[in-house]
This record gives C-alpha cells, sequence and structure tokens, in this order.
C-alpha cells in the first residue's frame, strides 16, 4: 500500500459520533471565542469617559454590514457545495450497504471509507460554514469599538446568533448522510 494512501485513510474519522464530536468542539470554540471578543470590547467601549452610542450610517458601518452580509451568504453556499462534493463517495457508500434505499447510519459504528471520506467532507464544509461567520462577527465587534455605533453591536450579535444555530448536532450530520446516501447515483 501506497505510504501516502496510508496516512491519508488514518485521518478519516471512524464513527460519526467521533466527527460531530469534533465539529461541535470547533463550533463552540470559534462561537466563544466571538462572544468573547464582543464582551471585552463592549464593556470597553462602554468604560469610556465619553461612551454614547450611537446609530448613523458613517461609511464603516455600512462596509460591516456588506462584510456580514456577503459572508452569511457565503456560509450557506460555499458549504452547499462542499457537501454536493461527498455525492461521488455516496455512491461508493451506497454500494457498500444492503440498507441502501433506507440506510441507517449508527453514530457508534465504524464507517466504511466512503462514508468517512463524505463525512470528511461534510466536516470541511461546516467548519468554513462557521468561520465564515465569526469573522463578521468579530469586525463589528471591533467597530463597534471604534465607533460606539450600536448597528455594529447589533450586527455582531445578530452573527454570533446565527454562528449559534450552526452548531453541528449528530442527528443533523445522520440525517444529511442517509439522505444523501439515499439518493446518491
Amino acid at each position: 500500500m501506497n505510504s501516502q494512501l496510508g496516512n491519508r485513510h488514518n485521518t478519516l474519522p471512524s464513527t460519526l459520533s467521533k466527527a460531530v464530536l469534533t465539529m461541535q468542539i470547533i463550533s463552540i470554540a470559534l462561537l466563544f471565542g466571538a462572544i468573547n471578543i464582543a464582551v471585552i470590547l463592549v464593556v470597553m467601549t462602554m468604560m469610556r469617559d465619553d461612551a454614547v452610542l450611537k446609530t448613523n450610517l458613517d461609511p464603516l458601518v455600512i462596509v460591516v454590514l456588506g462584510v456580514a452580509v456577503m459572508s452569511t451568504v457565503v456560509s450557506v453556499v460555499l458549504p452547499s457545495m462542499l457537501r454536493r462534493s461527498a455525492e461521488q463517495h455516496a455512491s461508493e457508500a451506497r454500494k457498500l450497504r444492503n440498507d441502501a434505499n433506507h440506510p441507517t447510519i449508527d453514530p457508534l459504528a465504524p464507517l466504511t471509507e466512503p462514508e468517512a471520506l463524505m463525512l470528511t467532507r461534510y466536516q470541511t464544509a461546516h467548519i468554513v460554514g462557521a468561520a465564515l461567520l465569526e469573522g463578521p462577527a468579530m469586525l463589528a465587534a471591533v467597530v463597534f469599538f471604534i465607533t460606539s455605533n450600536a448597528i455594529c453591536l447589533g450586527i455582531a450579535v445578530f452573527m454570533i446568533l446565527l454562528l449559534a444555530t450552526r452548531v453541528a448536532t449528530q442527528s443533523k450530520v445522520v440525517t444529511w448522510m442517509e439522505h444523501t446516501i439515499r439518493h446518491a447515483a
């Protein structure tokens, strides 16, 4: 066996539950990083002697709003494209299953190689999507610190809440895998 191929397979997730745990840890770390930065910057802003909240749409606020909107759209589109790239592995996984028309993924059972490859694509898509939301949340918090503009604070809070809704769950991943295998060509 090729040593590069062997090394690649050592990095594949062995079970779905382990992969989901990894996604949850990364998602929660990104979430709490954004929360921590936002809280620190809000407290620092409010501790200023001249702390007055503004709500005007100055150019920096418009830039933050634009970045947040673009990142939100890309955080849906790009992961969707990455998950679709798993379809080639889904057809291989379908061939290996007796229950291909109604697959049941056991989160604790060992994954076949095609299933592990599918799950790796899903993990990548999930992490990319989460990172695309964390960046604008932090940017908005920093611009709030600079400008004291409440609109930026609202954007930061919205992005953090959106990021919180994207934390992976075992049921979401199982549903995606079963659906993808069922509909593989």
